[in-house]
């Protein structure tokens, strides 16, 4: 099955603006680390990270 993509990564990550809130799954759900690369890389900050249940990010 070939899934194309809904929209580049680089465009989801331009959305969240400063002092946006995060929903940061648990580590066993697999965190989106690329797209936690592409914040930093953009250097979104104030970020407010809520973390369900637990996250070791």
């Amino acid at each position: 099955m070939n899934q194309q993509p809904i929209c580049e990564l680089a465009d989801l990550a331009a959305a969240v603006p400063d002092g946006a809130k995060l929903v940061v799954p648990a580590d066993n759900c697999g965190v989106a680390m690329a797209a936690t690369r592409e914040l930093v890389r953009r250097g979104v900050c104030g970020l407010h990270l809520v973390c369900v249940p637990i996250s070791g990010l």
